[in-house]
C-alpha cells in the first residue's frame, strides 16, 4: 500500500472521529468555548496523528508482544502481503505519485479559490467608508450585504438596520473581534484546502463555524440585551453570505441559533463527556500502530529480497535489489536458524564483502547500527 494513500486513510478516519464525537456528544452541550477548542485542537492533531507509530513502544513494555486489549483493535493499513516488484526501468507515473498529483492538484485548486475570495474582501473594503476607529474599525459599505466582520474590521450597511439592529449586529462582531474568531476561520479554510476530498473536513469547518455564532450569541445575551429583540433581529437580517471568509451575522442556521439561545445552560456534570476524548485519541494510536510480519529464514531469491527491501522502504518495491544477493551471512554462512522461530533474522548484503554495502533487515525492519554490530560479530 503507498505510503501517501494510507496517511490520507488514516487521516480521513481521524477527522471523521473527530465530527462524529462532536456530534453525538458535544454538540448540544452549551460549553460553546470547549467545544471551539476540542474541534480545533482534534482537527489539527488530525494530521500528525497518522505519523505517530506506538506499536515499537507496546512490545517493549510487554515482554508477551502486544498488551491482549490491543490486538482488538484492528490495524489500520496492514492486512496482507507486500507485493513483489523487482526493480526496474522507469515505465511510467506508479499509483502512488498519480494520487499525489490529484491531491496536489486539488489544493491548488482550493488556494486560489480562497485567494479569489480574499481579493473581493479586499476591494470591497477598498471601496468601504471608514465611520469609526476604535480598538476595532467599522466600515460603511453601500451595498445590500449582510453585517460582518473579518480580523478587526466590522463591515456593515447602516442604512438597511435600525440603530438598535445596527447596536446588536456591532455588539455581535465585536465578539468575534475580540476572541479573534478570524484565525479559526482561516485554520478551517486550511484544512478544507489540504483535505479537500474528505467530506468530514467540510463537516467540521460548518461545524467550527456554527458554534462560532453561538459563542458570539451567548456572549451578547450576557450583557443584557433583550433576547426576543436579539433572535428578531437575526431574523430580519437575511440573505446569502457573500464573504465566506468572514464572520457573517446569519451564517449559520437560524433556528438552530435561537434553540441553543432558549436552551438550558448544561450542568457541569457533562463536562465528563469531555474525557472521552482520551480513549478516542487511544483507539486511534492503537489502529495505526506498525505491526511486525514475521518472514521464513533462509536462502531467497532476487525476487524475494527485493520484497524484503520493498517491505523495509514501506514503497512496496526496491530500487535497487539487485545489488543484493541472497539472505546470507558474510563469508557465505546462512544467518539464524530457520528452526529459531522466536528470533526470525533476515540480512541482505552485496555480493562483496564491505560491511559498508551490508543492509540488515529483522522482521521487515532495518536494525540499528548497534544492532548491526553485534549481528556482525556473531559468530
Amino acid at each position: 500500500m503507498p505510503i501517501l494513500f494510507l496517511y490520507l486513510l488514516k487521516l480521513s478516519i481521524s477527522l471523521s472521529l473527530v465530527w462524529l464525537f462532536y456530534q453525538l456528544l458535544l454538540r448540544r452541550l452549551t460549553f460553546y468555548t470547549l467545544n471551539r477548542w476540542y474541534l480545533l485542537g482534534y482537527s489539527v492533531l488530525s494530521f500528525f496523528i497518522p505519523l505517530i507509530d506506538i506499536g515499537s513502544m507496546l512490545r517493549a513494555n510487554s515482554s508477551g508482544g502486544e498488551p491482549s486489549i490491543i490486538r482488538f483493535i484492528p490495524v489500520v493499513g496492514v492486512g496482507g502481503p507486500v507485493p513483489q516488484v523487482v526493480a526496474g526501468p522507469f515505465t511510467g507515473i506508479t499509483g502512488g505519485n498519480a494520487l499525489g498529483v490529484v491531491v496536489a492538484a486539488g489544493s491548488l485548486v482550493m488556494l486560489i479559490r480562497t485567494a479569489i475570495r480574499g481579493w473581493s474582501l479586499y476591494r470591497m473594503r477598498k471601496s468601504a467608508r471608514l465611520m469609526e476607529d476604535t480598538p476595532f474599525r467599522i466600515y460603511q459599505v453601500n451595498a445590500s450585504i449582510i453585517p460582518f466582520s473579518f480580523g478587526s474590521s466590522i463591515y456593515i450597511n447602516q442604512h438597511l438596520h435600525t440603530k438598535q439592529q445596527c447596536s446588536d449586529i456591532i455588539l455581535h462582531e465585536y465578539v468575534h473581534i475580540r476572541q479573534q474568531h478570524t484565525l479559526d476561520i482561516l485554520l478551517t479554510e486550511l484544512i478544507c484546502m489540504l483535505s479537500w476530498y474528505n467530506p468530514f473536513s467540510w463537516l467540521i469547518r460548518w461545524s467550527i463555524r456554527q458554534n462560532l455564532e453561538f459563542i458570539a450569541d451567548q456572549q451578547v445575551l450576557g450583557t443584557g440585551v433583550d433576547r426576543k429583540a436579539y433572535q428578531y433581529h437575526l431574523l430580519t437580517v437575511l440573505g446569502e453570505p457573500l464573504y465566506r471568509l468572514a464572520n457573517n451575522f446569519n451564517f449559520s442556521s437560524l433556528k438552530k441559533r435561537i434553540v441553543m439561545m432558549n436552551k438550558m445552560r448544561s450542568t457541569r456534570l457533562q463536562l465528563v463527556k469531555f474525557l472521552f476524548i482520551v480513549p478516542l485519541a487511544a483507539v486511534l494510536l492503537g489502529a495505526f500502530r506498525g505491526k511486525r510480519v514475521a518472514r521464513p529464514v533462509g536462502t531467497m531469491s532476487s525476487g524475494g529480497v527485493a520484497e524484503a527491501v520493498g517491505e523495509l522502504t514501506g514503497t512496496g518495491h526496491a530500487e535497487s535489489a539487485g545489488a543484493y544477493s541472497d539472505v546470507t551471512r558474510p563469508g557465505g554462512k546462512t544467518m539464524g536458524d530457520p528452526k529459531d522461530t522466536g528470533h526470525p533474522r533476515v540480512i541482505v548484503h552485496n555480493l562483496n564483502d564491505d560491511r559498508s554495502h551490508v543492509l540488515y533487515v529483522v522482521n521487515g525492519e532495518k536494525m540499528t547500527e548497534g544492532e548491526q554490530d553485534r549481528e556482525y560479530r556473531r559468530p
